[in-house]
């Protein structure tokens, strides 16, 4: 018989901020109760099949959340498409202060600026974010952050 402890995996990162950030996201997908569900599940986002499991999500992003917390104050999980679910294709990190200046202006259409993403440049950014070590996510965020910018001027 296998003992009810036997079956809890111990990963050592159930008090940090990477692990409450995993809770955060699930709870704003799936708990209607929880104050940004309206903005998330509310609104048909949610959290990948994989990433319901911790050491999935872990095995995913852990890596990449200390590279980006060694070099920044602060460390937030962000979707490059705010309309779609979160996923290791959809996720990167980025700072608060980013995050904050990213923010989408009201009234903008992601779906219009996921086409401006053709499949050639996806397949370039892919290519590069091999050479690079940056994300796929990371490298399409920062694309549509600098088209924002461009809007704007």
């Amino acid at each position: 018989m296998i003992n009810k402890n036997d079956r809890k995996m111990k990963h050592g990162l159930s008090k940090t901020a990477f692990y409450k950030t995993w809770g955060n996201i699930k709870a704003r997908c799936f708990y209607e109760k929880d104050k940004k569900y309206k903005y998330y599940g509310g609104r048909g986002i949610i959290v990948c099949d994989r990433w319901m499991d911790f050491l999935n999500f872990r095995d995913d992003m852990y890596e990449c959340y200390l590279k980006h917390k060694s070099l920044h104050k602060t460390t937030t999980i962000e979707r490059v498409d705010p309309n779609d679910n979160y996923c290791p294709e959809n996720c990167c990190w980025i700072t608060r202060e980013e995050q904050m200046k990213t923010s989408l202006p009201e009234g903008t259409n992601m779906k219009r600026i996921n086409i401006l993403i053709t499949n050639e440049q996806h397949k370039r950014l892919l290519e590069l974010s091999k050479k690079t070590e940056i994300s796929l996510s990371e490298q399409i965020r920062y694309a549509i952050t600098e088209y924002l910018k461009r809007l704007k001027k």
